[in-house]
C-alpha cells in the first residue's frame, strides 16, 4: 500500500531531507510538502514529493483570486474551513483539493458544505498536530471537534484525509498510528486506512492530470490535434 501524508512543512532544505528520511523509515511513499520544494512532482526510487500551498485569504473574492493564481503552480491546494460562503465555494470548486479543519477557528463543518464537497471530490483534511500539542481538557475538546467534523463528513459522503501537519520528524506518525488515530475519531478501520492511502492518492492522481498541458477542465481534455 502507498501511504501518503498530505501536510508536511519544511522551513529549510535540511529539514526537508530529515522529514523525508523519517517518512521513508516510517513506511510512507509520498509527502505533500509546504515550504522549500517548488517543483510539481519529483520522484525517487522509494519516495515521491509533491508541492502544497495553503490559501491565506479569508474573504471569498480574495480567496478566488488567490486560488486562480496558485492553481497551476502546486500539486495540492488547501483552504481552511473559514466562513460559510468561502467554505461552500472551496467545497464545490475544482481549484481547491482539500478543506482543512482549522482548530483555531470557531467555524464548523456544515452538512451543506460537506454535501457540496462530496459531489466535487473535495476532501476534509484533519491535521493531527493539534492532538500532539494539547493535553487534558483541551485535548478532549479537540477530539470532540474532530469527531463532530468526521461525523458530518461521513454522513454526507465526503472523503476524509488524516495528515500530520508535521514541522519536524518527531511530529510524524506511522501509517499504523495514523490509522489508530482515525479509529479514535470514530472511523472504522477500513475508512481510517483509506484516509492516509486511497483518499490522498486519489487527489494526487487527479492533480497530476490537471497539471497536464492537455487538461482544460475536469472531464475536458485535449486528446489529439490537427497536425
Amino acid at each position: 500500500m502507498k501511504y501518503t501524508d498530505l501536510n508536511v512543512i519544511a522551513d529549510s532544505e535540511a529539514m526537508l531531507e530529515r522529514l523525508v528520511e523519517m517518512g521513508v523509515e516510517l513506511g510512507y511513499s509520498s509527502f505533500a510538502m509546504c515550504g522549500t520544494s517548488n517543483k510539481h512532482y519529483q520522484e525517487g526510487e522509494r519516495f515521491a514529493l509533491h508541492t502544497r500551498t495553503d490559501l491565506k485569504a479569508r474573504q471569498l473574492q480574495s480567496l478566488k483570486k488567490e486560488a486562480k493564481k496558485v492553481r497551476d503552480r502546486y500539486m495540492i491546494v488547501a483552504a481552511s474551513l473559514n466562513g460559510v460562503d468561502a467554505a461552500n465555494w472551496v467545497a464545490e470548486d475544482w481549484m481547491v483539493d482539500v478543506l482543512t479543519l482549522d482548530l483555531s477557528s470557531k467555524e464548523k463543518l456544515r452538512s451543506t458544505t460537506a454535501k457540496l464537497a462530496a459531489k466535487n471530490g473535495t476532501a476534509l483534511e484533519i491535521p493531527i498536530s493539534s492532538l500532539l500539542m494539547t493535553q487534558g481538557l483541551t485535548r478532549s475538546r479537540t477530539i470532540k471537534i474532530m469527531r463532530d467534523a468526521v461525523s458530518i463528513a461521513q454522513h454526507a459522503g465526503m472523503k476524509i484525509i488524516l495528515s500530520s501537519g508535521a514541522r519536524n520528524p518527531f511530529q510524524l506518525r506511522s501509517p499504523r498510528a495514523m490509522t489508530h488515530i482515525g479509529i479514535a475519531l470514530d472511523l472504522d478501520e477500513i475508512t481510517a486506512a483509506a484516509s492516509i492511502c486511497e483518499n490522498p492518492n486519489t487527489i494526487i492522481e487527479r492533480s497530476i492530470k490537471r497539471l497536464d498541458e492537455n487538461h482544460i477542465l475536469p472531464g475536458l481534455e485535449i486528446i489529439g490535434d490537427d497536425t
